[in-house]
């Protein structure tokens, strides 16, 4: 019958579909065939930080001597969710992210992103929840409390702690640090004198960084203008690619300082 037919050419299209997700999701959870052991992180490798929003756990990794980790075995991912449990409710930032390509005109998440890894490490092993990190997400990556059903969570602003790789020794130092209030010009003298300059920012990393090592409410950094209306550049003369202003700035009249909030 002809109707017989149609109805078992819609099904077969249909099976064909669901296999191929089916084999989609195999791919974005296992590892590839070229990883060859299951290694794990040594021990006191993985810290805690405590929570902040996905930038802010960045930042305290940063400066802990690391940064949040990398995961590309199953044992290494139930190491770190060990340490999650430790200071939380099994949710926690690890340093998974993606960049958007724009918005659609109803404000979501346009265009195919690839997921990486902060430290730029091959993205080998995948723990995704049933979501498959399709939820819309960018810059956070939530880590269960088992290591395992990860999940993207927006852009990364909701508060939780993260699980940081040392990746340096305690005898190397951030390369940031904090100099005694002052004027603009005498803080930069200051800063000048402990062998550096007020710190340019290029990333919201950097940003958040330079804020949890500022401390306060409003710090200076290296943020300039000779004469209102001009543009504004680095110290180091590095290019201006990243201005987080806050609203309604910057004001028309101000040219040599520009503050730092205690988050970046």
């Amino acid at each position: 019958m002809v109707t017989s037919r149609w109805d078992w050419d819609f099904d077969q299209e249909a099976h064909e579909a669901e296999l191929r997700e089916e084999e989609l999701d195999l791919a974005r959870n296992e590892t590839v065939q070229e990883q060859e052991e299951d290694v794990a992180f040594a021990p006191g490798e993985l810290f805690p930080v405590e929570a902040g929003t996905w930038w802010q756990v960045r930042a305290r990794c940063i400066q802990g001597g690391g940064d949040l980790v990398s995961l590309h075995t199953p044992t290494q991912a139930a190491q770190a969710g060990a340490v999650c449990t430790s200071q939380s409710d099994g949710r926690c930032y690890i340093g998974l992210e993606r960049e958007a390509l724009g918005e659609d005109t109803a404000g979501q998440i346009a265009g195919q992103m690839e997921w990486g890894w902060t430290d730029e490490t091959r993205v080998n092993y995948l723990a995704w929840n049933v979501s498959r990190g399709d939820e819309g997400g960018t810059k956070a990556v939530l880590l269960g409390a088992e290591g395992t059903g990860w999940h993207d969570d927006g852009a990364g602003w909701t508060t939780l702690p993260g699980v940081c790789l040392k990746t340096r020794g305690p005898s190397e130092p951030t390369p940031l640090f904090v100099v005694g209030a002052g004027t603009w010009d005498e803080v930069r003298a200051r800063c000048r004198m402990g062998g550096g300059d007020l710190a340019s920012l290029h990333t919201p990393t950097q940003a958040a960084l330079a804020g949890a090592v500022c401390g306060e409410p409003r710090c200076y950094i290296g943020l300039q203008r000779a004469t209102p209306g001009a543009a504004w550049g680095w110290v180091d003369d590095s290019e201006a690619n990243y201005l987080p202003w806050d609203r309604a700035e910057p004001a028309r009249n101000g040219t040599k300082a520009v503050f730092v909030g205690a988050e970046g």
